[in-house]
């Protein structure tokens, strides 16, 4: 369902409630979407990726269908980062894709006006998003952001509403995986067609699993290439690192925040003071103004 360009879905929505839509197979609904932007929004279109799986499949995505693109990807002060990027820089190879990186000092931004601006400007309860918000701030055309596909229930992550609040000031794509909803309920669509429904509700409420295992599983069924990672990465685990080095939280901070679960200075400075400030929504209503 569509609202002001907004792709938006109850919280508590249940897998048996949506086995009635119009699908499409992955390729045809990544194509679908990917055509859907080019005719819809400014070029030229930045695919923002990382060395993720999701990225790596969006990128594919692009090659085949896309025109007048760029693959960008951003590197934190030049090599934060890096671990997260060994796959992009493996699967860009495979498929002869070069890639725009650029260079990004994210410990100048964090210690700077402009990471309060962004987030008391766009309600960002996250200093990840926020970031990223900050690095595409001059590039020309429209940026497209990843996000992910939906799975048996639930929506977007809470943290990227500030992705859809900005998009009414940029040109922004928040999710390329639910611009549209023949997309954004393809794995859904491929999880009832591989018989394997009942395998993923038991590997997405074991927290000792990773869905990757299931986009490992969807992805070869579609016949995408990509790259396996390691491990799932953000790219922010050595900032985290940093701050948890060289910078002093108090003791009247921590105990503040006690309850929370992360316990890292990152997320003690960076997340929970705005996470009190704009509150962490549990459910996305239809009233997209209220976003």
């Amino acid at each position: 369902m569509f609202k002001n360009n907004f792709w938006y879905i109850d919280h508590d929505l249940k897998f048996n409630f949506i086995t009635t839509l119009n699908y499409l197979g992955l390729l045809d609904s990544l194509e679908k979407t990917v055509n859907f932007i080019m005719k819809n929004s400014q070029p030229p279109f930045n695919i923002m990726v990382s060395g993720g799986i999701d990225s790596q499949v969006m990128l594919y995505a692009w090659n085949i269908y896309g025109k007048n693109f760029i693959p960008t990807s951003v590197k934190y002060n030049n090599d934060l980062n890096n671990h997260d990027l060994i796959t992009l820089i493996e699967f860009a190879k495979q498929e002869n894709i070069s890639i725009n990186y650029i260079n990004f000092d994210l410990l100048d931004f964090y210690n700077g006006k402009k990471f309060q601006t962004i987030c008391h400007k766009y309600k960002c309860i996250s200093p990840q998003f926020a970031a990223h918000l900050g690095m595409i701030e001059n590039l020309e055309g429209t940026c497209i952001f990843g996000g992910d596909r939906l799975f048996y229930s639930g929506s977007i992550n809470f943290g990227q509403l500030c992705y859809y609040r900005a998009s009414k000031e940029m040109s922004l794509i928040p999710s390329f995986y639910l611009h549209t909803p023949e997309l954004a309920y393809s794995q859904l669509y491929q999880i009832k067609n591989e018989n394997i429904y009942e395998w993923v509700l038991k590997v997405t409420q074991d927290p000792f699993n990773n869905k990757n295992q299931i986009k490992h599983l969807l992805f070869n069924a579609a016949k995408i290439p990509f790259v396996k990672p390691v491990a799932k990465y953000t790219g922010f685990e050595e900032v985290k690192k940093y701050y948890d080095k060289n910078f002093y939280v108090s003791a009247k901070q921590k105990l503040k925040y006690a309850g929370k679960l992360g316990k890292s200075n990152y997320d003690l400075l960076l997340r929970y003071p705005f996470e009190e400030l704009y509150g962490i929504p549990y459910q996305i209503h239809s009233k997209i103004n209220d976003i």
